[in-house]
């Protein structure tokens, strides 16, 4: 029953986009032009419990919006570094967070498992100038970072 309830709740997800793509452009798009991924195998932690790429997180507490113009400074650095980030090989994914609730920024590389090893050699490059960056700016503090194993569960794409 749970896992009916799911899929009725994606696919209604689903219809909501492809609804209001539809009132909102000129052209059509049906339900086939999403696709759904199944549930990735990837490498084992424990019995049950697997993961196929890794993330490092680098994050920061900054000053409440509009202070100072610490958050959009941290944006400009994450620009100047963005590059870089992009030439690390296997990187899938660069997303940034903002949480206002906690006053954190935050960016999140994810690098298939494979190159990992890597780019942790390489000291996670180009992290130690996006942190001197953030160092040095007014209104952030509290800069840390982390690496996780992750796993993508379930993921939506648009097919064109």
């Amino acid at each position: 029953i749970r896992r009916y309830a799911m899929r009725n709740s994606l696919d209604y997800i689903l219809w909501l986009i492809v609804l209001h793509i539809h009132t909102t452009t000129s052209f059509n798009i049906s339900r086939d032009h999403f696709r759904k991924s199944s549930v990735l195998k990837g490498m084992e932690i424990v019995d049950g419990l697997e993961f196929d790429s890794f993330a490092r997180e680098w994050k920061c507490k900054c000053s409440p919006r509009g202070s100072d113009g610490s958050l959009l400074a941290c944006q400009m650095a994450l620009e100047a570094v963005f590059d870089d980030l992009m030439e690390v090989d296997g990187v899938t994914n660069v997303e940034r967070f903002i949480d206002e609730d906690c006053l954190e920024f935050k960016v999140v590389t994810s690098v298939d498992a494979d190159n990992f090893s890597e780019w942790k050699k390489n000291k996670f490059d180009p992290e130690e100038f996006f942190v001197e960056m953030l160092e040095v700016i007014e209104g952030v503090s509290e800069i840390e970072t982390q690496t996780f194993k992750k796993m993508t569960v379930v993921s939506t794409e648009f097919i064109e």
